[in-house]
């Protein structure tokens, strides 16, 4: 989201030669409260709804199925 915002920043002061000010200014608070809203909307329906599971490889948790074996009483997550 942040490169996007990086590209519409040299779009316009290349391209259509606004000042680093007016973008400042007119465009860049906006574009900062979209990502952040954006970014934390995305995370809490994906954490209410359960799209978040262990990785498949090594620690931490991403946007994926359930791994083998995980829901049931065989499953040990210590390995």
């Amino acid at each position: 989201l942040y490169s996007g915002m990086l590209g519409l920043y040299f779009l316009l002061t290349v391209r259509y030669q606004w000042k680093q000010e007016d973008y400042g200014r007119r465009i860049e608070p906006w574009l900062h409260a979209f990502i952040v809203v954006f970014s934390i909307s995305t995370a809490a329906v994906g954490a209410v709804f359960g799209f978040y599971n262990p990785l498949d490889l090594g620690p931490g948790c991403w946007v994926n199925s359930w791994p083998e074996g995980c829901g049931t009483d065989s499953w040990d997550y210590a390995g």
